[in-house]
């Protein structure tokens, strides 16, 4: 099952609000330090996993890797929904992919083609060797805070440690 299809079963999709503080920053929200820490965990890894997963040529696997990105809503400068994309290439700062999630706020739909900066960029999932996540590092949260009697399946597909041993 591809692992944007299970984030959005987990509740991963979702919009939020941005303080105007924040309003540079795409990816935190002001009321939720718990996933705001996650979010800076994921970015302080990016660049370890892009290295490791995105080719030198800027282009992905076939499949396993996904960004979670933090898209502003036109109609309201500070609101972000926050979707998965995948098929991900890079051309410098700047991303291409496919929306693997379906947008609730935005004007586009699933599979759509998306160019993105750098900053908008919140997680990374790589599904890695048995088939376990890594990075997913808001899912981990997000996860935690799902009803007991439904973590324990979302935790068999998590990986132990966000990164891969053997990646430098």
């Amino acid at each position: 099952m591809p692992v944007l299809r299970i984030a959005v079963s987990i509740g991963l999709v979702w919009a939020g609000s941005l303080s105007d503080a924040q309003h540079r920053d795409t990816c935190h929200t002001a009321d939720d330090a718990e996933l705001n820490a996650a979010t800076d965990r994921a970015r302080e890894t990016l660049d370890l996993a892009l290295r490791n997963v995105i080719g030198p040529d800027g282009q992905p696997p076939e499949f396993g890797f996904s960004l979670t990105v933090a898209f502003p809503v036109p109609k309201d400068d500070l609101t972000r929904e926050w979707l998965g994309v995948d098929r991900v290439t890079r051309d410098g700062d700047t991303f291409i992919g496919f929306l693997g999630d379906a947008p609730e706020l935005l004007d586009t739909k699933i599979q759509d083609k998306v160019t993105f900066p750098i900053y908008w960029i919140c997680d990374w999932t790589f599904s890695g060797k048995g088939g376990k996540w890594y990075g997913a590092y808001r899912s981990r949260v997000l996860i935690a805070r799902r009803p007991e009697n439904d973590q324990d399946w979302l935790w068999e597909m998590v990986s132990e440690t966000p990164i891969p041993w053997d990646w430098q």
